[in-house]
């Protein structure tokens, strides 16, 4: 008898087009979690924001209360005067900044600042380079602060220009302060900025 021809034993393995399937639904799985990963870290940074705005509102509140007037600012946010003064917006806020977590924290200190929240920030002004430290938001910027009242003004009626009309010094809150983070684009005067005023 002749031997039996055997029939081929058939390999078990997976096709081309399966592997690509796969492939294909792992990167998409993959892109739908950097998505959510993305929205969620934003959200988070958009809430740790807010908190600490109003832990500074409630510290600014205090210096008031002890102080009868609130923590000054010497540069305004007008964008007329930006030009005059030669600072751009990250160098204004980097300056007001600078001087409010002075007066929060010199000589009482009515906030207590974490190692996370406080960053250098470097100003040229007029061929000098000054450094300052602030108070950080999420995105490593410093928060803006603008308080332009003399305290004598405070509590008596609000400035105003030889015309009758609102003394301007890019001041939104007229009787109290402005305080404000460029949000996560990191630009002044978008949607997403977080202000302590009703747009």
């Amino acid at each position: 008898m002749l031997p039996r021809l055997m029939k081929p034993q058939r390999v078990h393995a997976f096709t081309l087009i399966e592997v690509l399937t796969v492939l294909l639904v792992m990167m998409v799985l993959a892109m739908l979690v950097v998505r959510v990963t993305s929205y969620v870290n934003r959200a988070c940074s958009v809430t740790r924001a807010k908190a600490e705005m109003a832990v500074i509102a409630a510290a600014i509140e205090n210096y008031k209360l002890d102080n009868g007037a609130y923590p000054t600012s010497s540069v305004v946010r007008s964008c007329s005067l930006f030009g005059a003064t030669g600072l751009s917006n990250q160098a204004v806020a980097a300056v007001n900044c600078s001087m409010l977590l002075n007066q929060l924290t010199n000589p009482k200190i009515y906030l207590r600042f974490s190692k996370v929240q406080i960053g250098s920030n470097q100003v040229v002004w007029g061929g000098v380079t000054t450094s300052y430290l602030t108070i950080m938001d999420p995105w490593r910027m410093p928060y803006n602060y603008i308080c332009t009242r003399p305290p004598s003004a405070l509590n008596g009626p609000i400035p105003r220009n030889s015309g009758g009309s609102l003394a301007t010094t890019g001041q939104v809150n007229p009787t109290t302060y402005d305080l404000w983070s460029f949000g996560p684009d990191l630009v002044n005067g978008t949607a997403d900025d977080l202000t302590n005023w009703q747009r």
